[in-house]
């Protein structure tokens, strides 16, 4: 048998939300799952249109394995995109730390994290000043629906020039599967908690760890076995680096 129900969510944090809601006729505590919003969602204005480009941490806070099975996301009260597990939008949008097939990513054991990648297209002239998230989620043979609070829009975005004078392309992207856009750095938030010391190896090690991956990437675009070897080289030193000057845990 297969239930649907919707269940209310309370905040946790900003843009966040965890699905909670009194005992069913079961007995039984629906899980806990947060879903939150790290950056607010900006309007970007590019040659191919405008679109809002955007992430949604999706963490089960539970024991039990779920699985994702939809998301929505809704302005003033209507659908304006949806991904599913049904035609495998969603599983392509989806991310997770460790290399998962694309087929199992959409299912959390206890206290995994998904990450949505959202690329959603928009009216350059009246874009949605918030929006708000309906997650769907399958646990056994129970079909959960959750709704998370209210994300602000930023409705003006940094604007990029040309990097350079005369003529000049801008390859692998814009686009929510480029290389670019589904890279993850989480690096510098605690350098200021280290010793002076080990700051001054940290500090300068980060930025070359990012510069050479950021190099990898390039170089394997070319193809430039030389390159790639000479950044990966400079990338293990700098991880490295980075290593020693954190202590172990």
């Amino acid at each position: 048998m297969q239930l649907s129900r919707s269940l209310p969510v309370a905040v946790v944090a900003a843009a966040a939300a965890v699905a909670t809601s009194a005992r069913d006729a079961h007995g039984q505590i629906p899980p806990s799952v947060e879903f939150r919003v790290p950056k607010a969602p900006t309007v970007a204005v590019t040659d191919s249109g405008t679109i809002l480009g955007y992430e949604l941490f999706v963490t089960n806070l539970t024991a039990s394995p779920m699985t994702l099975r939809r998301v929505e996301v809704l302005s003033a009260g209507k659908v304006v995109a949806t991904l599913a597990d049904a035609d495998t939008s969603l599983p392509r949008a989806t991310s997770r730390v460790t290399q998962i097939p694309v087929a199992d990513r959409l299912k959390l054991d206890g206290g995994a994290r998904a990450t949505i990648y959202l690329w959603i297209p928009v009216d350059r002239s009246n874009p949605p000043a918030q929006l708000r998230h309906r997650l769907t989620f399958q646990r056994d043979t129970v079909t959960e629906v959750v709704e998370g609070t209210t994300t602000p829009v930023e409705r003006t975005a940094v604007a990029i020039g040309a990097p350079v004078r005369g003529e000049w392309a801008a390859f692998n992207g814009p686009s929510n599967a480029s290389g670019h856009r589904r890279l993850v750095l989480a690096l510098d938030g605690h350098t200021r908690d280290l010793p002076a010391e080990r700051r001054k190896v940290a500090a300068p090690a980060i930025t070359k760890l990012v510069r050479s991956a950021w190099l990898l990437d390039a170089f394997g675009d070319l193809g430039n076995k030389e390159q790639i070897s000479e950044a990966y080289v400079k990338f293990v030193e700098a991880a490295n680096d980075i290593q020693s000057s954190f202590p172990q845990q």
